[in-house]
C-alpha cells in the first residue's frame, strides 16, 4: 500500500488515534502531535500511541535545568540524572540540596 493507506486493496485511508486534548476537546493525536499516514508523531513532551502520554523528568530537573523529552539537560555547574550533582570547580561531584533548601 502507499503511505497512508492499509485494508484489503489499500483503499482505506489511515487514521491515527484520538485522545483528549488539553480543552477538553477530541482530537487526532491528542492535539499534542502530528499524524502523518496513519501514525502519530508527538511534539515534545508527550508519547504514547495517542500522544497522551505527559513525558516528564525525575523531581523536574530540581529547577536547575530543562525536561527534553524525558531527559533533564542542566544547566552550567550541574549534573545527574534530575539536575542534583553540583560540580565543583575541581571537577568533583557534589550531591545538592533542593532548590529551595535554607543554608543555615
Amino acid at each position: 500500500c502507499d503511505p497512508g493507506y492499509g485494508g484489503e486493496g489499500c483503499t482505506s485511508v489511515l487514521e491515527c488515534p484520538t485522545a483528549v486534548c488539553a480543552d477538553g476537546s477530541m482530537g487526532q493525536c491528542g492535539c499534542s502531535g502530528e499524524c502523518v499516514h496513519g501514525q502519530c508523531f508527538c511534539d515534545p513532551g508527550f508519547a504514547g500511541e495517542n500522544c497522551a502520554t505527559p513525558v516528564t523528568c525525575p523531581s523536574d530537573c530540581n529547577g536547575r535545568g530543562v525536561c527534553v523529552s524525558g531527559t533533564c539537560v542542566c544547566v552550567s555547574g550541574y549534573q545527574g540524572r534530575a539536575c542534583q550533582d553540583l560540580v565543583s570547580s575541581s571537577g568533583a561531584q557534589q550531591t545538592a540540596g533542593p532548590v529551595d533548601s535554607q543554608c543555615p
